[in-house]
Order: structure tokens, then C-alpha cells, then sequence
């Protein structure tokens, strides 16, 4: 069995990271290919259009995707920061707010489309 996680890449654009999942990818499809035995998994973290679309393909090695609740860490951030310029939350807080992060393990279209829309105002190609 092979299994990659593709994850954030220091120092490496939101377009690297693709390219380097879809390289990834590549490569794992040649490996399993002609081989019913060999097991071939990727999972990435990201959420991209290519990354869930992916997984909505047949016999895709593309197994897993943990998404970004963009929309909800961006009311998260307005909401500390109204908070802290109405003098509600100090300024100096050491303080962690946890933000939920979709996982798609065979997802449904539906459920893509939503978090697509949601989260990167996109659409899935019919």
C-alpha cells in the first residue's frame, strides 16, 4: 500500500501546492495503474476545486481531503477583532479559537458543491 499526504508546503504558493498534488497524483495513478493489488491513497489538506473534484472520480487514488472553513475563519476573525475594538476582548489575549475544518471521505456532489460555494465561491464544472 502506498500512501501520500500532501499538506502545506513551507514557502510555497497556494499554485506550487497544486501543482505539487497534482504531480503527486500523477505519479500515483502511473503506480496503481495495471496492478489490482497495489493499494494507492492520497489525502491533502486544502479544499481546492481540483482536490474535491478529484474525489468525485471513479477509481481516483485521491481518497481524503480536509477543507478550510474559510468563511468561518473570516467571521471568526471580524468577530475578535469588532470585539476588540469595542473593548469586549482585551487585545493582548493569549487565546485560540478553533474553527472547523470540513472532511471529505467520499463525499457526496452535493456536499462539494456546498462547501465550494461556501468557501471558494466556485462550482463544480457539469
Amino acid at each position: 500500500m502506498i500512501v501520500l499526504l500532501v499538506s502545506a508546503v513551507v514557502g510555497l504558493s497556494a499554485s506550487g501546492r497544486q501543482e505539487l498534488k497534482a504531480g503527486a497524483l500523477s505519479v500515483l495513478n502511473r503506480l496503481g495503474s495495471g496492478d489490482p493489488e497495489r493499494n494507492v491513497i492520497l489525502s491533502s489538506v486544502g479544499g481546492s476545486l481540483e482536490a474535491v473534484q478529484e474525489l468525485l472520480r471513479p477509481g481516483s487514488p485521491w481518497k481524503a481531503e480536509v477543507g478550510l472553513g474559510i468563511r468561518d475563519m473570516a467571521q471568526q476573525s471580524y468577530k475578535v477583532m469588532m470585539g476588540m475594538i469595542k473593548g469586549d476582548l482585551p487585545k493582548n489575549q493569549d487565546k485560540e479559537y478553533l474553527i472547523r475544518s470540513p472532511v471529505f471521505v467520499q463525499p457526496t456532489r452535493d456536499q462539494v458543491e456546498q462547501y465550494l460555494m461556501q468557501n471558494h465561491d466556485e462550482q463544480l464544472p457539469d
